[in-house]
């Protein structure tokens, strides 16, 4: 049963939304190709496809970080073509970047990316939603079949890329009361906005926000967003996060949400002559 935080400190909300993000990659497990690793000091979610391979959750000590870092790629340069390591707030040790870049890693500044929170008390998720946006829960196959193409069209993806979302959110279920919940909207009957709350770590992670580039600018990203808060406070959280993208920042802020963080990624890609 999810315990949701009430009175969290910034430490207990950064704890809780790296437990969210590596509940995130977890469901995707469900898929046959794709792995999660937990260790003790480190997880690494292994996929050569979408939604990627990252190493995240890193709990190494000064003594051993460079030999573990090499440890972890050569463990991965079989399996995968590339992957993201994340560096955190409470990733260890602390300079933990400057170690990946020694170990050969290059940070992704361009994905560097603010995760932001906001507190749902006395927040009301009531949406203004734009007079032409109808928003559904996915409770099926024909709306999970919506919300892929809601999704491919807002990120502008390849229907390979968006293929994993769609099976592994299929193969986890659409029930009312499921961790995963996901919600699509419509504007004259055409699915053209996309989310996906999890409740995990007792918190709301809110994912997957896209809006298709026809339909920008109207508010519905903000009011789908607003969609996965409201059910978010039904099932009695009292927190959510997200990562943000540059255009997302602003939408998030309107909606109350503030920094938290800002999350470090640095790329590794696996040697031609392998």
């Amino acid at each position: 049963m999810l315990t949701p935080l009430r009175e969290p400190t910034e430490a207990d909300l950064i704890a809780a939304t790296e437990t969210n993000y590596a509940a995130y990659f977890a469901g995707f497990t469900i898929l046959p190709q794709m792995q999660l690793w937990r260790e003790a000091d480190y997880t690494a979610f292994v996929a050569d496809s979408a939604p990627g391979s990252t190493v995240l959750a890193t709990r190494f000590t000064a003594a051993t970080a460079d030999a573990k870092i090499h440890a972890v790629l050569a463990r991965l340069t079989p399996l995968v073509r590339q992957t993201w390591w994340q560096v955190l707030p409470a990733s260890q040790p602390t300079d933990l970047a400057t170690r990946l870049l020694a170990a050969g890693l290059t940070e992704l500044t361009h994905e560097s990316r603010p995760v932001m929170t906001l507190a749902l008390a006395g927040h009301s998720p009531a949406p203004t939603v734009p007079p032409t946006l109808t928003i559904h829960r996915v409770s099926d196959a024909n709306l999970m079949a919506d919300w892929t193409r809601a999704s491919a069209l807002g990120f502008e993806a390849s229907p390979t890329n968006v293929q994993p979302y769609h099976d592994a959110y299929s193969a986890l279920g659409f029930a009312e009361d499921a961790p995963w919940q996901h919600f699509v909207g419509y504007v004259d009957g055409a699915p053209v906005t996309s989310a996906t709350l999890l409740l995990a770590g007792g918190l709301a992670g809110v994912y997957d926000v896209s809006t298709a580039p026809v339909a920008r600018r109207q508010g519905l990203g903000g009011a789908i967003t607003r969609a996965c808060l409201a059910a978010a406070q039904a099932r009695g959280l009292h927190h959510a996060v997200l990562q943000a993208s540059a255009e997302g920042v602003g939408v998030y802020a309107r909606l109350g949400f503030r920094e938290l963080y800002r999350e470090r990624n640095f790329g590794w890609t696996r040697p031609a002559t392998l």
